[in-house]
């Protein structure tokens, strides 16, 4: 227990001077009356800052996730065409079907289409919530495709 509880006051220490040196916190004094009062400012924008700056690393670059789903968008387009070129030599019910399949495939393609090229011009505010769309809009596509593929073999 005692192990804990000093292991918990060195990680506060090192957080606080941590903090001090990245200008996370501020300390300054006032003297009135006598007395001298320690004021603490916290500065919150500084240590969002910092925190997406250290986060960034780790996340994919904007240009880079942009590249991969504009790959994988098309490999799936590709997969849309080749349901296209088996509806062609299918029976009229199985036609009618697969039609009806490509058709929903289509539409979920071009808003996917829609959501990459709205990422490309979005802010850096609004660049996660256009990614999380996106996303899944590509997922949704994906299970599309691969749900034809099984249904139309």
């Amino acid at each position: 227990m005692r192990a804990f509880i000093v292991l918990v006051v060195l990680l506060v220490a090192v957080i606080g001077i941590a903090g001090f040196a990245l200008g996370w916190f501020n300390f300054s004094t006032s003297t009135h009356d006598g007395k001298t009062d320690l004021t603490v400012t916290v500065d919150p924008n500084k240590i969002k800052q910092d925190r997406d700056t250290a986060l960034g690393v780790f996340h994919t670059s904007r240009d880079e996730f942009q590249k991969k789903t504009e790959t994988r968008l098309q490999g799936m387009e590709r997969g849309v065409d080749e349901l296209k070129a088996k509806a062609k030599t299918a029976g009229a019910e199985t036609k009618d079907q697969m039609n009806e399949a490509i058709t929903e495939l289509g539409k979920k393609t071009q808003t996917a289409r829609a959501e990459l090229k709205e990422l490309g011009d979005s802010t850096k505010e609004g660049y996660d919530a256009i990614k999380t769309r996106l996303s899944a809009s590509m997922n949704d596509l994906q299970g599309g495709i691969e749900k034809a593929n099984t249904r139309f073999q």
